[in-house]
């Protein structure tokens, strides 16, 4: 009886998919989404560039650049995303 009534097409609220308000707007979650991308990608690019500055014995350049590419990847990741909604 629960697998019917969720696989029924109702929501919680108990309103069917086809009442529910249609936002045309853009969808907050792939926002948040790029925002999380951002911060796990520059930290761990920063991680990594620590380890391999540890490891080579430089003063921090590995830690910057490694932090740098992990920013202009979530960049290039951005740019295809908005590029992509405009279609």
């Amino acid at each position: 009886m629960l697998a019917t009534f969720f696989t029924s097409g109702y929501v919680v609220g108990l309103v069917k998919p086809s009442e529910t308000p249609r936002n045309k707007g853009p969808n907050p979650l792939l926002y948040l989404g790029l925002g999380v991308q951002l911060a796990a990608s520059v930290g761990l690019g920063v991680f990594a560039g620590q380890w391999l500055d540890r490891r080579v014995g430089s003063e921090g350049i590995f830690a910057l650049v490694g932090g740098l590419l992990g920013f202009a990847v979530t960049l290039v990741t951005l740019v295809r995303t908005l590029g992509r909604r405009g279609e």
